[in-house]
């Protein structure tokens, strides 16, 4: 079968491999012909699209979608089944994994055909050759949500791969890492090319913000170092990839791994550098941790701090305190890592004083970069569910309005957000430190793109 897996053009700052396409594409392409098409990185619309889908006349077109691209997802998939209706349609992704089936449908109704929740690799591999033989039995293919001859949902149960050392690495010969432009999350690098890898998958935290174990589970489970490091020679001696961007949510969770894995990158003797983009937990690293990493060429940390209230953190979940913050971020500045805070703006319960309290909190911590994000609540989530009962309205067709409540507040929130971003980065030595940042003209322009957007629209 002609397979194409695309990444939809949504507008988003960070532009970074595709890595879940990478990764079903891996386990299909020795049965079937796999093609990736990454619509933001090269900047193509629903109408380009059919550009590829003519030349290459794909049996099943899937998208991954997140809970921003859904409205961009249907008019692509609206413009597939107009050329040709027989073109399997699938998604799969955070969408698929936190929404509720029926919304799924009702949503994007005949025009999509199949969804995936959870870790779709295997059960991809299996949905493609039952579609091959005309095998409509679709019970025993994990993580499928269809719809049965009646037009029932159905949403199979979800299985999490145990050994990740048995789903193969991402197809790269696709990705071609080395053609991204340097824009990546958390809008920083060091070195040129970089790419994001997945190391671990899971989440035994409770945040009550947080999909994470909706999609990956509450257990994290870590690829063997070995397999690792070979993925990490084949990027730089394939692609000249410089710099790693590790994009699990805990991989710094089992100190040993860590330890390990840095010890054996030392070994390497490579000039490549080290990010935790997704965020790093403080309450996980340790002085020797910490000390391991920086000797293995991790030069920032990005810290889920999340809020500056005490009140705030314990409504999150969030088994943080503000003085454990002050006490890890003075020890990682210390070691002369590069610190990076995240925080959450419009928590529920969260009132203007406390918005307050965390901007005013940041600019106390040794932090060279910040970023205030508004809060979206994602559906089956302990926040989304509490905001349901309460009958609460809460997205908004555009993609920045996520947060919910009156026209007034959402301003309000905005404009806070917005000055506290301002007053973090116009300080002297702040604003300095970040422009010796800037990479190259391109990144540069990238970050002048992120800059205007967030004054204009707030933060995603």
């Amino acid at each position: 079968m002609n397979i194409l897996l695309v990444r939809p053009k949504s507008r988003v700052d960070s532009i970074i491999p595709p890595l879940g396409l990478g990764y079903l594409a891996k386990q299909v392409y020795l049965n079937h012909n796999v093609k990736i098409i990454d619509c933001l990185k090269d900047d193509i619309s629903e109408k380009k699209l059919l550009n590829y889908i003519n030349e290459y006349q794909p049996d099943l077109v899937g998208f991954t979608v997140f809970h921003t691209d859904k409205e961009v997802v249907l008019k692509y998939l609206i413009e597939i089944k107009k050329y040709k209706k027989d073109i399997t349609t699938v998604i799969g992704g955070p969408y698929s994994s936190c929404e509720e089936p029926k919304n799924i449908f009702s949503f994007f109704g005949s025009y999509l055909d199949f969804a995936f929740a959870g870790e779709a690799e295997l059960g991809f591999k299996n949905f493609l050759e039952k579609l091959k033989s005309y095998n409509f039995d679709y019970f025993d293919i994990d993580g499928l949500i269809w719809l049965d001859k009646n037009r029932n949902v159905i949403k199979n149960k979800t299985k999490f791969v145990e050994n990740l050392d048995l789903v193969n690495p991402p197809l790269w010969e696709e990705i071609k890492p080395n053609t991204y432009p340097p824009a990546p999350q958390g809008g920083f690098l060091k070195k040129y090319p970089f790419t994001s890898i997945n190391i671990s998958r899971g989440c035994p935290h409770r945040c009550s913000f947080c999909a994470g174990h909706i999609i990956s589970g509450y257990k994290v489970r870590y690829r063997s170092i070995e397999n690792v490091i070979d993925e990490i020679k084949f990027l730089y001696y394939e692609y000249g990839i410089r710099e790693f961007h590790i994009l699990d949510d805990n991989f710094t969770f089992d100190k040993s791994y860590v330890e390990e894995f840095c010890r054996n990158i030392i070994k390497l003797n490579l000039n490549i550098s080290f990010a935790c983009p997704n965020g790093v937990r403080i309450d996980t690293l340790d002085e020797e941790e910490l000390k391991l990493m920086k000797e293995a060429g991790f030069y920032i940390l990005h810290l889920g701090i999340e809020s500056g209230s005490s009140k705030i953190l314990t409504y999150m979940h969030k088994d943080l305190t503000t003085k454990e913050v002050v006490e890890k971020t003075k020890l990682m500045k210390n070691l002369k890592f590069e610190l990076c805070g995240y925080f959450i703006f419009g928590y529920p319960k969260e009132r203007f004083s406390d918005r307050i309290k965390t901007i005013l909190f940041s600019l106390k911590l040794p932090l060279t970069k910040v970023m205030f994000m508004n809060f979206m609540p994602i559906p089956s989530t302990e926040a989304y569910k509490q905001f349901e009962f309460e009958k609460i309205n809460l997205y908004k067709k555009t993609f920045y309005s996520t947060f919910f409540g009156s026209f007034f507040s959402r301003m309000i929130l905005k404009l806070t957000l917005v000055f506290g971003l301002f007053i973090f980065y116009i300080r002297p030595k702040i604003l300095i430190r970040n422009i010796l940042c800037i990479y190259n003209f391109k990144h540069l322009l990238h970050t002048i793109k992120r800059i205007t957007r967030i004054l204009i629209v707030g933060w995603q």
